[in-house]
């Protein structure tokens, strides 16, 4: 878990960020992403 928890929290970071600059923060939708994003990276 530790392997892709990294990339996740990386990953995690970028979104909320970029949310907050073009004022989308949708919480419930930056949460399906970041699911997206985990699974994913956890899965390779």
């Amino acid at each position: 878990m530790g392997r892709c928890a990294i990339p996740a929290f990386y990953s995690s970071q970028l979104l909320y960020q970029s949310a907050y600059i073009w004022g989308l923060f949708n919480v419930k939708k930056i949460t399906l992403e970041l699911g997206k994003i985990f699974v994913s990276s956890c899965s390779k």
